[in-house]
């Protein structure tokens, strides 16, 4: 049930929040609209303190503040903000609050439908000014308090009587709560210090440090497109609805309309502050993979300069593989300490080159004679977005170039306080800026029960491990001796399997590791296979051990034994798809051979950007026959193929027993790779470079190894995300055989063909119709795949049917060897059916003249390869 519970906590973007103090006296009371309505989630921030709270649900607020004089400032969307002075003393002070609702002033353009909509120079200030608001902050230090939640409305039929059995009904939310002491500091480093935590159900293996930092002004948030991207005006339409007065500013209210409904894009309002070109609040909605966000965030002047974001709402609505979820999360700041950028600190007007076209004209002239175009940051009154937005982008580049030489985009680090799940529920009382509601209380309640007897079943459970149990020959299980030493035994259900060659086979493989100093890790793995049908034997033994830290990112492995290989290594058909081609329509797609072998192996990425890779094998090679005829569906016009493969280039590839001494170089270059650095680990950004690679396979000819012959390989991949939900992705490789003296049909260059209705291959790598084997060759190749992902094109046009995540693909693969000809593949497919599936149309031609169509099912592309 944890895994329920912590997908609950896990839906939405978290952003801040806060703690209150235990104080002696402090303020309460009920916040409404003018007409009583109760305005739950009003953000109240105290000025003097630089923090705040929000009321609860029914708009009640509690502050506990020590003596003193302080102005209190009540907020919410659509609502007048309204400012209180107030003297505390000792004990509770009642204020009650009534807000009136803002009334906005529109612009006189509005009605003239002949001039361009104000909304969008004012959304062209804003982003051209988003990176500047970015960089504006040295750093800045807060206090924040989260609080989230989630209601089960529905769930799958077959698992409703398991829920209801472990107590789960929909009057019981999912609470999590924690206190978090968070640090920016420019250009890219974020700290948080989890102060304490608690999650309803599951209050062992929390990870309270997923306080996400986001930042308004990113062109992208959670991988939505923000309306103050770059691109933004590609994505969205925008509307202005008026402007109104807080506190001296004059902010303007602005309709956010994608101009095209789906995944990854806001809609709802954004409110901008006239002349700072910053966020005043935002009410924005979006949708992902099936989930619904719906956020609300007001900012507070810091200081008259800078608004910083103090309260955060989530609401969130997911229905999931039939869960229905409802969830809410709650993120509050305070606390803040600001320093601001001394190099930024300078005010300036921005000109909209569309609207002041003269002005703008004079500016960029006048810059073209500046020497240094980073000066005009702290001199010029008056900057076009143009040069705004060339200024702060050569500011930024400098910048990481002096601090970061390793291309680390992001730096967090993190840390938790050894009482972080400890405190009690007096501490959360005394903390809690916002009462639990009776959902939550009761959620508590329940759920902190079950996670005792989770705990004690885990207790069982670990003591159980020691101890083989009689079933765990079939079912596999895992076994822990003591913190460094593990035996894990897989499922023979996992091993069994059907080809024609070895009939019905059955399996057995283990694994043992052994966790060594330095994050070093030794590792063995035997593994056997009994074949019914030609009543044979074989198995293999792999050692590999993994250097941790005394070689950072390196292993070596030796592997050996006698086993059965397809003759592509690439291994181009799932051996359970090859069952069920084989048992059911009568095609024996997989081509195999036996093989005694010893094989060595070293992988060490070089440098950050560098991966390299030697292997080099001694095999003793024999070919193999069909052994069986069984079949479950018997399709009379339909006969089982040889174990030979058909090949055009060569009209026999059957072999005698030999023996062969083979090696293998590969190098992968990617020269622009990024990095994101979590507690001084650097993880790579996926896709964030394309990648070169360079593979080089050697026989090498002696006494005991017949096959002489040299081989080299350059490929180019690369996946460049293209807007909202959209994707094109490259995969290009080129080599030719230099010397052929002696190779067999094994040391071809092999090709990922497929003949099944089933695609389980990398898409941007294989192809849908290409036999097998037909085309394999002893001479060069150029074989290339280009696959695009549309978010909109033919029936996603419909808003209905994107709104499902159903994204459309248009796919080319190309295949060039001496017999091949020109072999080209077009396809088209619908994707994401359900979040899971794939279909797809091809069509394949030679040489420009039509040779076949077929339909392939596979798995979404979005969790294939992504």
């Amino acid at each position: 049930m944890k895994y329920l519970y912590l997908g609950l906590f896990l839906l939405p973007f978290i952003f801040s929040t806060q703690s209150v103090y235990s104080q002696s006296g402090g303020v309460e009371g009920n916040i409404t609209s003018q007409s009583g309505e109760e305005l739950g989630y009003a953000t109240i921030y105290i000025r003097n303190l630089k923090t705040g709270t929000t009321s609860n649900d029914v708009g009640y607020y509690n502050i506990k503040l020590a003596a003193g004089k302080y102005d209190i400032v009540f907020q919410y969307l659509g609502y007048e903000t309204t400012v209180k002075y107030v003297e505390i003393g000792e004990g509770m002070q009642e204020l009650d609050i009534s807000l009136s609702a803002i009334s906005y002033q529109l612009s006189e353009f509005d009605v003239n439908s002949d001039r361009e909509d104000p909304a969008y120079t004012i959304m062209r200030k804003a982003i051209a000014k988003s990176n500047y608001h970015r960089q504006q902050l040295d750093s800045y230090k807060a206090r924040v308090y989260i609080k989230g939640g989630g209601r089960l409305l529905d769930s799958p039929f077959f698992l409703r009587k398991r829920i209801a059995k472990e107590g789960i009904d929909s009057n019981m939310a999912f609470t999590s709560e924690s206190v978090i002491d968070v640090e920016f500091l420019r250009p890219n480093t974020y700290k948080q210090h989890v102060i304490s935590v608690r999650t309803s159900g599951d209050d062992s293996n929390t990870s309270p440090n997923n306080y996400i930092f986001g930042n308004y002004y990113e062109p992208k948030i959670n991988d939505a497109i923000s309306p103050l991207s770059p691109r933004a005006l590609i994505h969205y339409h925008f509307k202005y609805l008026g402007s109104f007065t807080d506190r001296g500013f004059t902010v303007n209210m602005i309709k956010v309309i994608p101009k095209s409904k789906g995944d990854n894009l806001f809609a709802g309002d954004l409110f901008i502050i006239d002349d700072q070109w910053s966020i005043y609040s935002l009410d924005l909605q979006t949708e992902s993979y099936g989930i619904v966000f719906d956020i609300k965030v007001l900012f507070s002047p810091i200081d008259n300069k800078v608004w910083m974001p103090i309260s955060h709402q989530f609401d969130i609505e997911a229905s999931i593989y039939g869960f229905d979820i409802v969830g809410s999360y709650l993120a509050v700041v305070s606390d803040y300490e600001i320093t601001i950028n001394p190099e930024l600190d300078h005010s300036f007007e921005v000109i909209d080159e569309k609207i002041e076209i003269e002005k703008a004209a004079s500016l960029e002239l006048k810059e073209e004679k500046k020497s240094n175009p980073l000066s005009a940051l702290n001199t010029e009154e008056e900057l076009t977005r143009k040069q705004l937005k060339k200024i702060i982008k050569e500011y930024e580049k400098q910048e990481m170039k002096e601090l970061n030489s390793e291309n680390i985009s992001l730096i967090t680090v993190e840390s938790i306080d050894s009482l972080a799940s400890k405190k009690d529920s007096a501490y959360w009382n005394n903390i809690r800026p916002i009462p639990l509601n009776s959902y939550e209380v009761k959620g508590y309640q329940k759920l902190d029960s079950l996670a005792v007897a989770e705990k004690e079943e885990a207790l069982s459970d670990s003591t159980k491990k020691s101890t083989f149990r009689w079933h765990d020959v079939f079912l596999g299980g895992s076994y822990s001796f003591g913190e460094n030493h593990n035996l894990r035994v897989y499922s023979m259900l996992e091993q069994v399997n059907f080809n024609t060659v070895d009939g019905l086979y059955l399996g057995y493989k283990m694994r043992y590791r052994i966790n060594t100093s330095e994050n070093s890790r030794l590792s063995f793995t035997p593994k056997i296979r009994y074949a019914f049908s030609r009543e044979a034997w074989t198995g293999t033994f792999k050692t590999e051990f993994d250097f941790g830290q005394r070689l950072r990112d390196a292993f070596i492995y030796v592997e050996a034994g006698r086993f059965t290989s397809q003759f592509n290594k690439e291994n181009p058909i799932n051996e359970i798809n090859n069952a069920f081609t084989t048992l059911m329509l009568n095609k024996n797609f997989m081509k195999i051979y036996e093989k005694n072998f010893v094989v060595v192996g070293f992988d060490k990425r070089l440098y950050d950007k560098i991966s390299f890779q030697i292997n080099t094998e001694f095999a003793e090679r024999s070919s193999l026959n069909n052994n069986s005829d069984f079949t479950i569906i018997n399709w009379k016009e339909r006969t089982y193929s040889s174990n030979s493969p058909t090949n055009s280039e060569l009209s026999d590839t059957d072999f005698p027993i030999h023996q062969s001494w083979t090696a293998e170089i590969g190098v992968q270059y990617r020269p622009w790779l990024k990095f994101r650095s979590r507690n001084g680990k650097k993880r790579e950004i996926a896709n964030s470079s394309p990648e070169f690679s360079f593979k080089y396979e050697k026989g090498i000819v002696t006494d005991f190894s017949i096959v002489d012959y040299d081989r080299i390989e350059l490929g180019f991949k690369h996946k460049l995300k293209v807007g909202a939900g959209a994707a094109l992705s490259i995969n290009v490789r080129a080599g030719s055989t230099l010397n052929d003296k002696n190779l067999t049909f094994i040391d071809y260059k092999h090709f990922m063909g497929n003949r099944s209705p089933f695609e389980t291959n990398n898409p941007v790598a294989s192809y849908r119709l290409l036999p097998y084997y037909d085309y394999s060759t002893s001479s060069e190749y150029l074989s290339g795949h280009l696959h695009y992902r549309f978010r909109k094109f033919l029936l996603t046009q419909f808003a209905l049917l994107r709104m499902t995540g159903l994204t459309e693909n248009v796919f080319i693969n190309y295949l060039g060897t001496q017999n091949s000809g020109n072999y080209t593949e077009l396809g088209y497919g619908l994707d994401n059916i359900f979040r899971i599936f794939r279909i797809e149309g091809v069509l394949s031609f030679q040489d420009g003249v039509f040779k076949e169509a077929g339909l392939r099912i596979g798995i979404s592309t979005v969790l294939d390869f992504d």
